[in-house]
């Protein structure tokens, strides 16, 4: 009965800390804005029992304390910063000091998507594709009228040719 109690408790602290990791899935999102600066967010809130470390390419730029490096750093937003440019190798490291958890959120994205990105979010390629679509098939469906017209006029001409000869068949009978 004795060794079952420091079982139990390692037990009950493993699934506690298991908790904690599975209970916070955080992912980092990456937003350029019009003004060439980027939008580095998590995707949900952090606890204050976390403490968290925001790094580019091995630099600090928002230490555990909040200090701030101003030339990476144009102001905090909520769950995140904004950054002066893109940058592909930033990384938040959030801590949870009193469980000894530690967890890396890389945040990567495309940093030229400022240039592909019209202000409200559609790529100009994206707008050509759409509309390349619909000059085809308006294509497409001129071809099909084009084709299926002249038999639909030789049809006509076929039907008009019958009531002229029927028109002339009645004028001859009448006299």
């Amino acid at each position: 009965m004795q060794l079952l109690k420091p079982l139990l408790a390692l037990v009950y602290s493993l699934l506690q800390v298991a908790q904690v990791v599975s209970d916070y899935n955080f992912q980092c999102i990456v937003n350029a804005l019009e003004n060439g600066s980027v939008s580095y967010t998590l995707n949900d809130t952090i606890s204050t029992d976390w403490t968290t470390q925001w790094t580019k390419n091995g630099t600090v730029i928002v230490s555990e304390e909040g200090e701030m490096h101003t030339d990476y750093i144009v102001h905090p937003v909520k769950d995140g910063y904004i950054l002066r440019e893109c940058y592909n190798m930033v990384l938040c490291t959030i801590e949870y000091p009193r469980k000894g958890i530690s967890k890396n959120i890389p945040c990567t994205g495309d940093c030229n998507i400022s240039a592909n990105t019209s202000v409200n979010g559609i790529s100009p390629i994206n707008i050509v594709i759409c509309m390349g679509i619909c000059v085809g098939i308006c294509v497409i469906l001129f071809l099909i009228g084009f084709l299926v017209c002249p038999s639909c006029q030789s049809r006509r001409s076929v039907n008009s040719t019958d009531v002229e000869m029927q028109r002339v068949q009645m004028i001859s009978d009448q006299t």
